[in-house]
């Protein structure tokens, strides 16, 4: 099992409580949760303090959803600090999903964890732009290819 935590300042917790939220886990912009939406379409949580409790105190592998415990107790941490907390995923449940706090609108990267060695987020970029161009390429090539045979249809009919 593979896992990154995103807490900026290790010893944080709880004693700092008053410090922003900004400060101890980084800001996902825009552009990045582009990113990361198209990998890990898929919401499997979406947990307010109290389910978050829930999940670390009667914690069970069988009842976690693919939680494992230091990830939930990571994000027990964070949920002092934010109002929803999220799991994204893909459609297969290991791979490497990620926990996310909401604050005002405003998400956080709290931690990711995978069965195997996590694709750094760079790698993930370029491949969801190569995605895209090949999507387009195919588009275009499709489209090109139904004009060619209908002129060729023409000529021949």
């Amino acid at each position: 099992m593979y896992s990154e935590s995103y807490v900026l300042k290790k010893g944080a917790f709880p004693a700092e409580a008053g410090e922003a939220t900004a400060e101890l886990y980084p800001k996902i912009s825009a552009e990045e949760w582009e990113v990361w939406k198209y990998f890990l379409p898929v919401r499997s949580h979406a947990l307010d303090r109290s389910a978050v409790h829930n999940l670390v105190h009667m914690f069970s592998p069988a009842t976690s959803g693919g939680i494992p415990y230091t990830i939930a107790r990571e994000i027990y941490r964070a949920s002092e600090r934010f109002d929803k907390i999220e799991v994204w995923r893909a459609h297969d449940v290991e791979k490497d999903p990620i926990a996310v706090g909401i604050d005002s609108g405003e998400r956080y990267m709290i931690a990711r964890w995978g069965m195997a060695k996590l694709i750094p987020f760079e790698a993930l970029k370029h491949r969801r732009h190569m995605a895209i161009l090949w999507k387009n390429a195919v588009s275009w090539g499709a489209l090109a290819g139904t004009a060619l045979a209908i002129v060729a249809w023409g000529f021949l009919f």
